[in-house]
């Protein structure tokens, strides 16, 4: 599946934020309930998800979807 700008900044915010937290991809998948692989996949930018298993990955993070959808959009305004 191609990335788009808006899967490339998904993977960006999420990236950003797993790095800032000091999680390794095990750690925020065992956090938010997916597998690390999934986590690879979404961090690579050419997956397409859920808001529901965003959400997850939000919790994860331990950051609210607001925050998260935000992150997103700053990335994707910086993409551009």
């Amino acid at each position: 599946m191609p990335e788009t700008p808006l899967r490339k900044a998904t993977a960006e915010a999420v990236r950003a934020l797993r790095e800032s937290k000091g999680l390794t991809r095990r750690e925020l998948a065992e956090q938010s309930g997916l597998s690390a692989d999934w986590i690879r996949r979404l961090e690579s930018g050419k997956h397409e998800t859920t808001w529901e298993t965003l959400k997850a990955v939000a919790q994860g993070l331990g950051v609210s979807l607001a925050e998260f959808s935000q992150k997103v959009e700053r990335m994707e305004r910086k993409g551009k």
